[in-house]
Protein backbone atom coordinates (compact mmCIF):
# COMPACT_ATOMS: atom_id res chain seq x y z
CA UNK A 1 0.00 0.00 0.00
CA UNK A 2 1.58 3.58 -0.72
CA UNK A 3 1.95 6.08 1.87
CA UNK A 4 -0.60 8.04 0.10
CA UNK A 5 -3.30 5.36 0.16
CA UNK A 6 -2.35 4.87 3.80
CA UNK A 7 -2.44 8.32 4.99
CA UNK A 8 -5.80 8.88 3.09
CA UNK A 9 -7.45 5.59 5.32
CA UNK A 10 -5.97 7.41 8.39
CA UNK A 11 -7.84 11.08 7.42
CA UNK A 12 -10.86 8.92 6.89
CA UNK A 13 -10.78 7.27 10.37
CA UNK A 14 -10.15 10.50 11.77
CA UNK A 15 -13.05 12.15 10.03
CA UNK A 16 -15.33 9.17 11.05
CA UNK A 17 -14.19 9.74 15.23
CA UNK A 18 -15.15 13.56 14.69
CA UNK A 19 -18.36 12.72 12.86
CA UNK A 20 -19.50 10.72 15.56
CA UNK A 21 -18.16 12.72 18.45
CA UNK A 22 -19.47 15.84 17.22
CA UNK A 23 -23.40 13.87 17.16
CA UNK A 24 -23.27 13.57 21.07
CA UNK A 25 -25.99 11.76 22.99
CA UNK A 26 -28.11 10.70 20.27
CA UNK A 27 -25.87 9.42 18.18
CA UNK A 28 -22.74 7.71 20.68
CA UNK A 29 -25.33 6.19 23.10
CA UNK A 30 -26.22 2.80 23.76
CA UNK A 31 -25.69 0.06 20.64
CA UNK A 32 -28.96 -1.00 19.94
CA UNK A 33 -27.75 -4.06 17.80
CA UNK A 34 -26.14 -5.91 20.56
CA UNK A 35 -27.71 -7.28 23.70
CA UNK A 36 -28.08 -6.87 26.68
CA UNK A 37 -30.37 -3.86 26.08
CA UNK A 38 -30.87 -1.73 28.80
CA UNK A 39 -28.89 -0.98 32.41
CA UNK A 40 -28.89 -4.65 33.89
CA UNK A 41 -27.67 -3.26 36.61
CA UNK A 42 -31.02 -1.43 37.98
CA UNK A 43 -32.38 -3.32 41.17
CA UNK A 44 -36.57 -4.30 42.15
CA UNK A 45 -36.61 -1.61 44.72
CA UNK A 46 -37.99 1.92 45.76
CA UNK A 47 -40.63 0.85 43.23
CA UNK A 48 -44.20 2.55 42.91
CA UNK A 49 -47.44 2.04 40.93
CA UNK A 50 -47.82 4.08 37.88
CA UNK A 51 -50.84 5.70 39.95
CA UNK A 52 -48.92 6.73 42.94
CA UNK A 53 -46.23 8.59 40.52
CA UNK A 54 -48.85 10.51 39.06
CA UNK A 55 -50.64 11.38 42.11
CA UNK A 56 -47.13 12.15 43.79
CA UNK A 57 -46.15 14.64 40.88
CA UNK A 58 -49.52 15.84 40.03
CA UNK A 59 -48.70 19.18 39.96
CA UNK A 60 -47.01 19.29 37.33
CA UNK A 61 -48.69 16.83 35.19
CA UNK A 62 -51.83 18.79 35.66
CA UNK A 63 -49.89 22.42 34.88
CA UNK A 64 -50.32 23.37 31.32
CA UNK A 65 -46.72 24.58 30.31
CA UNK A 66 -47.88 28.00 29.41
CA UNK A 67 -49.06 28.66 32.91
CA UNK A 68 -46.39 26.82 34.89
CA UNK A 69 -44.07 24.92 35.44
CA UNK A 70 -45.23 21.42 33.84
CA UNK A 71 -42.60 19.38 35.08
CA UNK A 72 -40.64 18.22 38.09
CA UNK A 73 -37.08 16.43 38.68
CA UNK A 74 -37.17 12.77 40.54
CA UNK A 75 -34.52 13.70 43.13
CA UNK A 76 -34.79 10.44 45.56
CA UNK A 77 -34.49 6.76 44.40
CA UNK A 78 -37.49 6.31 42.50
CA UNK A 79 -38.98 3.15 40.32
CA UNK A 80 -41.83 2.12 38.23
CA UNK A 81 -42.62 -1.09 36.59
CA UNK A 82 -44.96 -1.14 33.54
CA UNK A 83 -45.39 -3.50 30.14
CA UNK A 84 -45.13 -2.12 26.84
CA UNK A 85 -48.08 -1.78 24.79
CA UNK A 86 -46.44 0.89 22.07
CA UNK A 87 -45.33 0.48 19.16
CA UNK A 88 -42.89 2.77 16.33
CA UNK A 89 -42.98 0.17 13.94
CA UNK A 90 -44.91 1.80 11.36
CA UNK A 91 -43.75 5.25 12.31
CA UNK A 92 -47.41 6.55 13.59
CA UNK A 93 -45.68 7.02 16.62
CA UNK A 94 -42.37 9.12 17.24
CA UNK A 95 -39.96 9.01 20.14
CA UNK A 96 -42.47 7.79 22.78
CA UNK A 97 -42.76 4.85 24.36
CA UNK A 98 -45.73 3.54 26.12
CA UNK A 99 -45.99 1.39 29.50
CA UNK A 100 -48.82 0.25 32.20
CA UNK A 101 -49.53 -1.54 35.01
CA UNK A 102 -52.59 -2.70 36.68
CA UNK A 103 -53.08 1.12 38.06
CA UNK A 104 -52.76 3.39 35.05
CA UNK A 105 -50.28 4.35 31.68
CA UNK A 106 -47.46 6.65 31.18
CA UNK A 107 -45.13 7.53 28.52
CA UNK A 108 -41.45 7.75 27.71
CA UNK A 109 -40.22 10.18 25.74
CA UNK A 110 -36.99 9.04 23.90
CA UNK A 111 -34.41 10.68 21.25
CA UNK A 112 -34.47 7.32 19.49
CA UNK A 113 -36.42 5.08 16.61
CA UNK A 114 -37.18 1.67 16.54
CA UNK A 115 -38.23 1.45 19.73
CA UNK A 116 -40.13 -1.66 18.83
CA UNK A 117 -36.99 -3.27 17.78
CA UNK A 118 -36.29 -4.34 21.26
CA UNK A 119 -38.88 -3.28 22.97
CA UNK A 120 -41.79 -4.59 21.52
CA UNK A 121 -45.37 -4.77 22.73
CA UNK A 122 -45.57 -7.11 25.84
CA UNK A 123 -41.90 -6.33 27.16
CA UNK A 124 -42.40 -5.50 31.17
CA UNK A 125 -39.67 -2.88 31.83
CA UNK A 126 -38.33 -0.96 35.06
CA UNK A 127 -37.59 2.74 35.03
CA UNK A 128 -35.58 4.18 37.64
CA UNK A 129 -36.57 7.78 37.82
CA UNK A 130 -33.47 9.76 39.64
CA UNK A 131 -32.81 12.45 37.81
CA UNK A 132 -35.43 12.15 35.36
CA UNK A 133 -38.58 14.34 34.58
CA UNK A 134 -41.95 14.16 35.47
CA UNK A 135 -44.34 16.36 33.84
CA UNK A 136 -46.93 16.57 30.94
CA UNK A 137 -46.96 17.31 27.18
CA UNK A 138 -50.41 18.31 26.20
CA UNK A 139 -51.75 17.61 29.91
CA UNK A 140 -50.61 14.09 29.25
CA UNK A 141 -48.00 12.29 31.68
CA UNK A 142 -44.88 11.91 30.42
CA UNK A 143 -41.49 11.32 31.23
CA UNK A 144 -38.38 12.86 29.76
CA UNK A 145 -35.89 15.97 30.43
CA UNK A 146 -37.16 19.51 29.77
CA UNK A 147 -37.15 20.63 26.56
CA UNK A 148 -38.05 24.43 25.28
CA UNK A 149 -39.79 25.53 22.23
CA UNK A 150 -39.53 28.15 19.64
CA UNK A 151 -41.68 30.32 22.01
CA UNK A 152 -39.94 29.58 24.68
CA UNK A 153 -42.05 27.54 26.90
CA UNK A 154 -40.50 24.53 28.27
CA UNK A 155 -42.31 21.45 29.32
CA UNK A 156 -41.48 17.35 29.13
CA UNK A 157 -39.31 16.45 25.92
CA UNK A 158 -37.22 13.54 24.76
CA UNK A 159 -34.12 12.41 27.18
CA UNK A 160 -31.44 11.32 24.93
CA UNK A 161 -31.11 7.41 23.94
CA UNK A 162 -28.01 7.26 26.53
CA UNK A 163 -29.15 8.96 28.96
CA UNK A 164 -32.57 6.53 28.47
CA UNK A 165 -30.42 3.49 28.71
CA UNK A 166 -29.09 3.94 31.40
CA UNK A 167 -32.88 4.13 33.24
CA UNK A 168 -34.49 0.99 31.95
CA UNK A 169 -33.87 -2.39 32.41
CA UNK A 170 -35.80 -5.68 30.24
CA UNK A 171 -37.60 -7.79 33.10
CA UNK A 172 -39.60 -10.14 30.89
CA UNK A 173 -41.20 -10.58 27.40
CA UNK A 174 -44.16 -11.55 25.84
CA UNK A 175 -46.19 -10.90 28.60
CA UNK A 176 -49.92 -10.79 27.45
CA UNK A 177 -51.61 -7.09 26.41
CA UNK A 178 -55.01 -6.46 26.26
CA UNK A 179 -56.90 -3.18 25.87
CA UNK A 180 -59.26 -1.72 27.83
CA UNK A 181 -62.63 -0.83 25.60
CA UNK A 182 -63.42 2.86 25.97
CA UNK A 183 -66.23 4.59 27.69
CA UNK A 184 -65.76 8.07 27.16
CA UNK A 185 -68.39 8.38 30.11
CA UNK A 186 -66.06 6.43 32.26
CA UNK A 187 -62.31 7.20 31.61
CA UNK A 188 -60.64 9.83 33.23
CA UNK A 189 -58.26 12.08 31.13
CA UNK A 190 -55.83 12.66 34.08
CA UNK A 191 -55.97 8.74 35.44
CA UNK A 192 -56.28 6.82 32.01
CA UNK A 193 -54.63 8.78 29.50
CA UNK A 194 -52.19 6.57 27.73
CA UNK A 195 -53.65 3.27 28.35
CA UNK A 196 -53.89 0.76 25.49
CA UNK A 197 -57.87 1.25 24.36
CA UNK A 198 -60.27 -0.41 22.11
CA UNK A 199 -63.41 0.99 20.85
CA UNK A 200 -65.99 -1.56 19.19
CA UNK A 201 -68.09 -1.30 15.49
CA UNK A 202 -67.31 2.52 14.98
CA UNK A 203 -67.23 4.52 11.48
CA UNK A 204 -64.33 6.90 10.57
CA UNK A 205 -66.25 10.22 9.86
CA UNK A 206 -66.17 10.67 5.97
CA UNK A 207 -67.27 10.81 2.72
CA UNK A 208 -68.12 7.52 1.71
CA UNK A 209 -68.40 8.57 -1.84
CA UNK A 210 -64.77 9.01 -2.09
CA UNK A 211 -61.78 6.97 -0.70
CA UNK A 212 -60.06 8.95 1.75
CA UNK A 213 -56.44 8.31 3.03
CA UNK A 214 -55.49 7.79 6.83
CA UNK A 215 -52.62 10.71 6.09
CA UNK A 216 -50.70 12.09 3.08
CA UNK A 217 -47.51 10.24 2.96
CA UNK A 218 -46.72 13.14 0.43
CA UNK A 219 -47.22 16.45 2.83
CA UNK A 220 -44.07 16.53 4.84
CA UNK A 221 -43.96 17.05 7.97
CA UNK A 222 -47.53 17.19 9.57
CA UNK A 223 -50.64 14.92 10.66
CA UNK A 224 -54.13 14.35 9.82
CA UNK A 225 -57.00 13.66 12.26
CA UNK A 226 -60.18 11.68 12.14
CA UNK A 227 -63.39 11.25 13.72
CA UNK A 228 -65.77 8.61 14.59
CA UNK A 229 -69.68 8.65 13.79
CA UNK A 230 -70.48 7.59 16.54
CA UNK A 231 -69.00 9.38 19.15
CA UNK A 232 -68.88 13.07 17.43
CA UNK A 233 -66.02 15.13 18.50
CA UNK A 234 -65.21 13.06 21.43
CA UNK A 235 -62.43 10.99 20.13
CA UNK A 236 -59.70 12.62 18.20
CA UNK A 237 -57.54 9.83 15.84
CA UNK A 238 -54.18 11.33 15.17
CA UNK A 239 -52.25 10.25 11.87
CA UNK A 240 -48.80 11.05 11.07
CA UNK A 241 -48.33 12.15 7.57
CA UNK A 242 -44.84 9.38 7.84
CA UNK A 243 -46.97 7.03 9.04
CA UNK A 244 -46.17 3.15 6.46
CA UNK A 245 -50.14 3.28 6.26
CA UNK A 246 -50.53 7.16 5.52
CA UNK A 247 -51.91 6.72 2.19
CA UNK A 248 -53.95 3.62 3.47
CA UNK A 249 -57.76 3.72 2.44
CA UNK A 250 -60.13 4.98 5.31
CA UNK A 251 -62.30 1.97 5.69
CA UNK A 252 -66.00 2.79 5.01
CA UNK A 253 -67.61 -0.13 7.17
CA UNK A 254 -67.70 -0.89 11.04
CA UNK A 255 -64.05 -1.53 12.54
CA UNK A 256 -62.61 -2.48 15.86
CA UNK A 257 -59.68 0.09 16.60
CA UNK A 258 -57.08 -0.37 18.81
CA UNK A 259 -54.55 2.02 19.88
CA UNK A 260 -52.80 4.02 22.54
CA UNK A 261 -55.37 6.85 24.17
CA UNK A 262 -53.65 9.85 24.88
CA UNK A 263 -55.17 12.84 26.96
CA UNK A 264 -54.25 15.88 24.51
CA UNK A 265 -55.28 18.76 26.54
CA UNK A 266 -59.14 18.08 27.90
CA UNK A 267 -60.26 15.75 24.64
CA UNK A 268 -59.09 11.95 23.72
CA UNK A 269 -56.36 11.57 21.28
CA UNK A 270 -56.07 7.85 19.76
CA UNK A 271 -52.72 7.03 18.36
CA UNK A 272 -53.38 3.61 16.04
CA UNK A 273 -49.64 1.75 16.27
CA UNK A 274 -49.60 -0.63 12.92
CA UNK A 275 -52.51 -0.83 10.15
CA UNK A 276 -53.24 -4.48 12.33
CA UNK A 277 -54.96 -1.95 15.12
CA UNK A 278 -57.94 -1.36 12.52
CA UNK A 279 -60.12 -4.69 12.21
CA UNK A 280 -63.64 -5.13 10.66
CA UNK A 281 -65.92 -5.20 13.29
CA UNK A 282 -67.37 -9.10 13.66
CA UNK A 283 -70.96 -10.32 12.01
CA UNK A 284 -73.10 -10.58 14.54
CA UNK A 285 -74.20 -14.26 15.25
CA UNK A 286 -77.81 -13.26 16.60
CA UNK A 287 -78.76 -9.46 16.75
CA UNK A 288 -82.42 -8.59 17.84
CA UNK A 289 -83.62 -4.63 17.95
CA UNK A 290 -86.91 -4.76 18.89
CA UNK A 291 -88.15 -2.33 16.33
CA UNK A 292 -91.51 -4.03 16.89
CA UNK A 293 -91.80 -4.51 20.18
CA UNK A 294 -90.87 -7.55 21.39
CA UNK A 295 -90.19 -9.13 18.15
CA UNK A 296 -89.76 -12.66 17.98
CA UNK A 297 -88.87 -13.51 21.40
CA UNK A 298 -91.84 -14.83 22.96
CA UNK A 299 -93.66 -13.94 26.63
CA UNK A 300 -94.59 -16.42 28.84
CA UNK A 301 -96.44 -15.39 31.94
CA UNK A 302 -95.56 -17.30 35.23
CA UNK A 303 -97.96 -15.07 37.32
CA UNK A 304 -100.38 -12.59 36.13
CA UNK A 305 -102.34 -10.99 39.22
CA UNK A 306 -106.18 -9.91 38.26
CA UNK A 307 -106.01 -6.55 36.35
CA UNK A 308 -103.21 -7.29 34.51
CA UNK A 309 -103.20 -8.33 31.17
CA UNK A 310 -99.38 -8.45 30.49
CA UNK A 311 -96.09 -7.85 31.63
CA UNK A 312 -94.09 -7.47 28.25
CA UNK A 313 -94.34 -5.92 25.26
CA UNK A 314 -93.30 -2.76 23.02
CA UNK A 315 -91.90 0.59 23.66
CA UNK A 316 -89.96 3.50 21.92
CA UNK A 317 -87.10 2.46 23.60
CA UNK A 318 -87.45 -1.42 22.62
CA UNK A 319 -89.33 -4.25 24.87
CA UNK A 320 -90.81 -3.21 28.17
CA UNK A 321 -91.64 -5.32 31.43
CA UNK A 322 -93.74 -3.73 33.80
CA UNK A 323 -96.42 -4.74 36.71
CA UNK A 324 -97.15 -1.42 37.73
CA UNK A 325 -100.45 0.04 36.83
CA UNK A 326 -103.32 1.73 37.98
CA UNK A 327 -100.82 3.44 40.67
CA UNK A 328 -100.16 -0.03 41.79
CA UNK A 329 -97.16 -2.40 42.21
CA UNK A 330 -98.63 -5.89 41.22
CA UNK A 331 -96.90 -9.51 42.49
CA UNK A 332 -96.17 -11.39 39.02
CA UNK A 333 -93.64 -13.35 37.00
CA UNK A 334 -93.50 -13.08 33.28
CA UNK A 335 -90.50 -14.57 30.84
CA UNK A 336 -89.46 -13.14 27.84
CA UNK A 337 -87.77 -16.45 25.78
CA UNK A 338 -85.76 -15.88 22.55
CA UNK A 339 -85.99 -18.36 19.47
CA UNK A 340 -83.79 -21.16 19.27
CA UNK A 341 -80.04 -19.37 19.34
CA UNK A 342 -78.00 -21.37 16.74
CA UNK A 343 -74.26 -21.27 18.23
CA UNK A 344 -73.04 -24.67 16.49
CA UNK A 345 -70.71 -22.80 14.71
CA UNK A 346 -68.97 -21.05 16.89
CA UNK A 347 -65.64 -21.17 19.03
CA UNK A 348 -66.29 -18.55 21.40
CA UNK A 349 -69.07 -15.83 21.80
CA UNK A 350 -70.20 -12.82 23.68
CA UNK A 351 -73.40 -11.65 24.77
CA UNK A 352 -74.06 -7.78 24.97
CA UNK A 353 -77.30 -6.50 25.88
CA UNK A 354 -78.51 -2.68 26.52
CA UNK A 355 -80.99 -2.22 29.06
CA UNK A 356 -82.39 0.21 31.33
CA UNK A 357 -84.45 -0.56 34.82
CA UNK A 358 -85.77 2.41 36.97
CA UNK A 359 -87.83 1.19 40.21
CA UNK A 360 -85.83 -1.64 41.22
CA UNK A 361 -85.09 -3.16 44.71
CA UNK A 362 -81.96 -3.22 46.05
CA UNK A 363 -80.43 -4.68 43.08
CA UNK A 364 -81.02 -5.05 38.90
CA UNK A 365 -80.89 -9.26 40.07
CA UNK A 366 -83.58 -8.73 42.40
CA UNK A 367 -86.33 -8.07 39.73
CA UNK A 368 -84.81 -8.97 36.81
CA UNK A 369 -82.16 -11.87 35.53
CA UNK A 370 -80.71 -13.04 32.20
CA UNK A 371 -80.94 -16.71 31.62
CA UNK A 372 -79.90 -19.50 29.07
CA UNK A 373 -80.81 -22.38 28.25
CA UNK A 374 -79.58 -25.64 26.03
CA UNK A 375 -82.84 -27.91 26.60
CA UNK A 376 -85.84 -25.78 26.67
CA UNK A 377 -88.34 -26.13 23.87
CA UNK A 378 -91.31 -24.29 24.56
CA UNK A 379 -94.21 -23.52 26.99
CA UNK A 380 -93.03 -23.57 30.59
CA UNK A 381 -89.60 -21.64 31.71
CA UNK A 382 -90.03 -24.60 34.54
CA UNK A 383 -89.56 -27.44 31.96
CA UNK A 384 -85.73 -26.92 30.92
CA UNK A 385 -83.09 -26.13 33.02
CA UNK A 386 -81.79 -22.56 33.22
CA UNK A 387 -78.48 -20.75 34.15
CA UNK A 388 -78.42 -17.35 35.02
CA UNK A 389 -75.53 -14.98 33.56
CA UNK A 390 -73.75 -11.90 34.99
CA UNK A 391 -73.19 -9.27 32.98
CA UNK A 392 -69.91 -6.79 33.70
CA UNK A 393 -72.49 -3.47 33.61
CA UNK A 394 -76.28 -3.85 34.91
CA UNK A 395 -78.10 -1.11 35.68
CA UNK A 396 -78.71 0.31 39.40
CA UNK A 397 -81.06 2.80 41.14
CA UNK A 398 -78.49 5.17 40.18
CA UNK A 399 -78.68 4.71 36.17
CA UNK A 400 -82.83 4.80 35.94
CA UNK A 401 -83.85 5.96 32.80
CA UNK A 402 -80.25 6.05 31.22
CA UNK A 403 -79.39 2.70 29.15
CA UNK A 404 -76.79 1.00 30.19
CA UNK A 405 -74.61 -1.75 27.83
CA UNK A 406 -73.18 -4.93 29.50
CA UNK A 407 -71.76 -8.10 28.16
CA UNK A 408 -71.11 -11.64 29.22
CA UNK A 409 -69.08 -14.59 27.86
CA UNK A 410 -71.16 -17.38 26.19
CA UNK A 411 -68.42 -19.58 25.41
CA UNK A 412 -69.57 -22.19 27.05
CA UNK A 413 -72.25 -22.43 25.35
CA UNK A 414 -70.33 -22.28 22.23
CA UNK A 415 -71.10 -25.42 19.54
CA UNK A 416 -74.55 -25.41 20.86
CA UNK A 417 -78.03 -24.68 20.31
CA UNK A 418 -79.18 -21.79 23.10
CA UNK A 419 -82.39 -19.84 24.22
CA UNK A 420 -81.96 -16.70 26.20
CA UNK A 421 -84.64 -15.16 28.73
CA UNK A 422 -85.17 -12.56 30.50
CA UNK A 423 -87.28 -13.23 33.65
CA UNK A 424 -88.92 -10.76 35.76
CA UNK A 425 -90.38 -10.78 39.04
CA UNK A 426 -92.06 -7.59 40.68
CA UNK A 427 -93.85 -7.91 44.24
CA UNK A 428 -96.82 -5.46 45.71
CA UNK A 429 -93.61 -3.09 47.29
CA UNK A 430 -91.58 -3.16 44.11
CA UNK A 431 -92.17 -3.14 40.72
CA UNK A 432 -89.68 -2.17 38.24
CA UNK A 433 -90.11 -0.66 34.69
CA UNK A 434 -87.42 -2.92 32.72
CA UNK A 435 -86.43 -1.84 28.82
CA UNK A 436 -84.54 -3.99 26.70
CA UNK A 437 -83.11 -1.88 23.90
CA UNK A 438 -80.68 -4.75 21.92
CA UNK A 439 -79.43 -7.96 22.13
CA UNK A 440 -76.21 -8.63 20.29
CA UNK A 441 -74.12 -11.95 19.71
CA UNK A 442 -70.95 -12.03 18.56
Amino acid sequence: MTMKKKLSYIALALAGVLFASCMGDDYAGARYDETPFGNNALTDDNVISIAALKDKYQSAINTDYRDGKAYEQVTGDLKIKGVVTSSDEQGNIYNELAIQDSTGAILLSVAQGGLYSFLPVGTEVLVDLKGLYVGNYGLQAEIGVPTTNANGGTYVGRMSRATFDQHYKILSSGNAVEPEEFDATKWDLAKDGGKLAVLHEVTFNHDLSIDSTYADANGGAGSKSWYFKELGRTVQVYNSNYADFANAVVPKYKVDVTGIMKRYNNSWELIIRTLDDVKKAATAIYEEGFATGTGEWAAVDVTLPEGLKYVWGGSAYGAKASAYVGGANHAAESWLVSPEIDLTAASNATLAISQAANFIGSTFGENCKILVSTDYKTGAPSTAKWTELSLDNVPTAETKWNMVDGTTSLSKFAGKKIHLAFQYVSTESTAPTWEIRSVTIK
